[in-house]
Formats: structure tokens, sequence, C-alpha cells
């Protein structure tokens, strides 16, 4: 069972709901999928919550711990799946990790003889362990983030420094595409 969350920020409710509707078609109308309204309400039919806007930089990444905090208030489920609103859904999600990791499309960009890998956030996956580790450190709340210009409300980013700095896990899905094109013939989600 997987609980999605959209952030939302204003987007077209049509787009919106294009998202919710094709979750449905591929993981059953009970799917559970929370709209989270980021400083605006969401005046779509889906199920939703507004909160005051977070995704600023002075916030650091305090509305990535938000929606991890939402999904283990509000969720029973072992999974999380963020998707971005403008996030294509082309199929289901199979072959869930069964050991505690954030799981989503690992970009790597080497500059100069230093490789960084990152995650793509277009869809981004956490097992509920994963979730609960992140939130009970409060590690998107820390000053680093708030302070350090590097990371600016790049919330990827930070998820990236926090799983080096803490030696957790970070699953590679090349089925979870984000920009270009899709890296295999059925890509589960693929954001622009």
């Amino acid at each position: 069972m997987i609980t999605f969350i959209i952030n939302y920020h204003g987007e077209p409710v049509s787009a919106v709901e294009v998202r919710v509707a094709k979750l449905k078609e591929f993981y059953g109308a009970d799917v559970r999928v929370f709209i989270l309204g980021d400083g605006v309400a969401y005046q779509g039919p889906s199920e939703s919550m507004a909160f005051p806007c977070m995704k600023l930089p002075e916030n650091g990444g305090a509305w990535t711990h938000r929606y991890l905090k939402f999904f283990l208030e509000h969720s029973s489920a072992p999974y999380l799946i963020k998707i971005d609103p403008d996030t294509q859904v082309l199929a289901q999600a199979n072959d869930l990790p069964d050991t505690d990791c954030v799981f989503c499309r690992v970009r790597e960009v080497l500059h100069g003889r230093i490789l960084f890998r990152f995650p793509a956030g277009g869809a981004l996956g956490f097992t509920r362990g994963m979730a609960e580790t992140l939130v009970a450190g409060e590690y998107f709340l820390q000053d680093r983030y708030k302070s350090d210009v590097r990371y600016g409300n790049y919330n990827d980013l930070m998820l990236r420094d926090i799983v080096q700095r803490n030696g957790l896990n970070m699953v590679d899905r090349p089925d979870f595409c984000c920009g270009g094109r899709p890296l295999h013939t059925v890509a589960s989600f693929y954001h622009k």
C-alpha cells in the first residue's frame, strides 16, 4: 500500500486532477492521495489541506519535514511517494524496497573529479521507516539548510546531503524518470 502526496503551489487544478486520476487508474480508486497546499488552498475535488507557505529559502527543508510528518500522522501505509504537480504518472511502480530507504531516480553529475549523486525530485519515495528516521532526527529543520545559499529551497539537494552525512540509504529507481527522455520503455513517473 502506498500513500501519495502532491505538494501544491497554485498549479492549474485540471493538471493536478489528471495526476490524481492517473494514480487511481494504476493503484485503484481507494488509493490515498493527499494534496498539500503550500501557502495556497487547493480548490479541486480531491482530498487536500492548506498550510502556510514553507518552500522559502529561510525555511530550509521545513516543507519536506512537513509532508513526511503529515504522512506519518495521516497514513499507516508502508510507503510514501511524493510527486510534483507536473510529474506524469505513466505506470504503477512495482518492486518497492523492503529495507528502509529513500527511493527515487538518482542522477549522477561529474564535477571535476568528484561524482555527485543526488535525487531527481519529480517523484521521491520513502519507506515508512526512513520517513520516521528523517522526522525524528529533524534533519530538514537544521540551521545549515536555512543559512547556506547553496541549498536555497532545493530540498532535493538537502536530501542528498542528509543521506550522505548520516549514512542513510538511497536506492536508484530508473523508472522514476526526470528530465530528458524516460530511460526505459515503461516509466512509472516522468518529470519534465
